[in-house]
């Protein structure tokens, strides 16, 4: 079983992200976070394995979460923009 944390602002994404990943019999979310704070607040002692997040939150950016996450833990980044700039800070 592979265990998933969303974070993003935006309640109607997590919720939508989190009914896709449920009808995956592998994977299982054990955390929403609606920003880059709760995340770091709540991820410790989860067994989080992967973490989709949002690039752009109004606290902490996804980018420079990222850069705050523990070593090892898998991380799908999203964003709506399109922007060369994103990738290549490593989004």
């Amino acid at each position: 079983m592979i265990t998933v944390a969303l974070i993003d602002d935006h309640l109607i994404v997590r919720s939508g992200f989190a009914q896709l990943l449920g009808l995956e019999p592998d994977l299982q979310v054990v955390a929403e976070f609606g920003s880059g704070r709760e995340a770091l607040a709540g991820l410790p002692g989860r067994g989080v394995q992967v973490c989709i997040c949002d690039i752009s939150m109004p606290d902490i950016s996804g980018l420079e979460l990222l850069s705050q996450l523990p070593k090892g833990m898998a991380t799908i980044m999203l964003s709506v923009h399109d922007s060369p700039a994103l990738v290549e800070a490593g989004a």
